[in-house]
């Protein structure tokens, strides 16, 4: 497991930076952060960039207060959560970066400082764009559910890295390009021909976003005025909605209930497909089912994929692996785990994360904070892995897809979320 450095502001993002902990601690990471200071959350800077480098990777988290500017030590009178990011950045570590969609609700007012510090803030977002992937997020929820898909990712993606000697502290971060006056005329034709690539991309803002013909991130969060055929392609008069985990502060929060043994799909991807992509949902058995299921690389004709079942079978949870052709399993499974969970009846509920590689499925599933597993440790993890033939892989590219394998089981989805890898 390992150790995050959680930053942002404090005022207007405590909610999120406290389900983000829950979150990473669910998944049995070790989290530093302002909470774990004084009681006026203003520690020394030294300190601060001190605890950095005993970090593995740096959560930096942005919405649109520029935030605390420290008096000693800082001549740029820079904030703390930028000089936070400055110094991950200058020891190499991991920078994982979350913004505040620009059309997302807020509560706080990006006006409420200065007109000084609502530069810099904007400022700051636009670099962190330019030089890094971040995720845009619209609530505390779909922030936490990102975080675990990054994390998942980079557990998996983490090599040691060699620390540079001491610096100044606030030392300008260095620009991944440094541009030389002698660049040959095929360089700068490369350039520009980039220029041209990069001015073509499409980014739709909303449920989904692609690059050019790419999937690049997909979200499916559920809400009381969603029309679910707007956005799925599902058995006729089988899937509804119900009140969701976070009813309690959106009434319009609301989770899916999957029924049937056909497959659902999204169908508001605007026609692009998944390959190699890292997925977070979370699931719980409803009304005292024993299945739940979902299928990767979904086919478009619903009939197709790799289908992944977790049956409760008496006090045992196992999951299988299976081919999912003809709107049916085929032959026997490839593969099988024993979850040890316990019983997943009624209220329990997991979290999971799967990391698709080709032929290559590497799982995180996470026992929900809802419920102990049978030791009394919430956010107990188990890491199975499935593969199919490495010399075939079946479905290239697909969608996810949802369903039961049982008439008499319902299986309830809080929310999906799927971010493309590079292939």
């Amino acid at each position: 497991m390992a150790t995050f450095y959680l930053s942002s502001t404090v005022r207007d993002l405590q909610e999120c930076r406290t389900k983000v902990s829950e979150t990473l601690r669910q998944m049995r990471h070790t989290v530093i952060g302002m909470e774990d200071y004084t009681a006026d959350g203003r520690p020394p800077l030294k300190k601060v960039l001190a605890d950095i480098s005993e970090c593995d990777a740096y959560i930096g988290i942005f919405a649109w207060r520029y935030g605390y500017i420290p008096k000693e030590g800082n001549p740029k009178k820079l904030a703390i959560t930028e000089l936070e990011y400055r110094e991950a950045v200058r020891l190499q570590k991991e920078p994982l970066i979350f913004i505040l969609s620009n059309d997302a609700p807020w509560s706080g007012d990006p006006f409420a400082e200065n007109d000084k510090a609502h530069r810099q803030i904007k400022a700051l977002r636009e670099s962190l764009q330019r030089e890094h992937t971040p995720s845009f997020f619209r609530d505390c929820n779909d922030l936490a559910t990102k975080v675990s898909v990054a994390v998942s990712r980079y557990s998996r993606n983490d090599e040691p890295k060699t620390i540079p000697p001491p610096a100044v502290p606030l030392a300008p971060t260095p620009r991944p390009w440094k541009w030389s006056a002698k660049l040959s005329v095929g360089a700068i034709l490369a350039i520009f021909v980039l220029g041209l690539l990069a001015a073509g991309r499409v980014y739709l803002k909303g449920r989904a976003s692609t690059s050019g013909e790419h999937f690049n991130e997909w979200t499916a969060n559920f809400t009381n005025a969603e029309k679910l055929s707007d956005h799925w392609d599902y058995p006729p008069g089988m899937w509804s909605l119900e009140p969701g985990e976070g009813v309690d502060k959106d009434p319009d929060n609301r989770a899916l209930l999957v029924r049937g043994q056909q497959m659902g799909i999204p169908n508001d991807l605007n026609g692009d497909f998944f390959r190699n992509f890292s997925a977070s949902f979370k699931i719980r058995f409803k009304n005292g089912g024993t299945r739940a299921g979902w299928v990767l690389r979904a086919q478009p004709d619903r009939l197709g994929g790799y289908l992944f079942e977790l049956v409760q079978e008496g006090a045992n949870l196992t999951m299988y692996f299976w081919i999912y052709e003809d709107g049916r399993k085929k032959g026997n499974p490839l593969g099988k785990e024993l979850i040890p969970f316990g019983d997943l009846r009624e209220s329990k509920s997991l979290l999971i994360v799967v990391d698709v590689k080709d032929n290559r499925f590497d799982y995180e599933i996470t026992f929900g904070d809802d419920n102990p597993d049978p030791r009394g440790n919430a956010g107990y993890q188990v890491k199975p892995t499935f593969q199919d033939n490495p010399a075939n892989v079946r479905w290239p590219q697909g969608t996810i897809g949802f369903l039961v394998t049982d008439d008499s089981s319902v299986m309830r989805v809080e929310y999906v979320y799927a971010v493309r890898k590079s292939d």
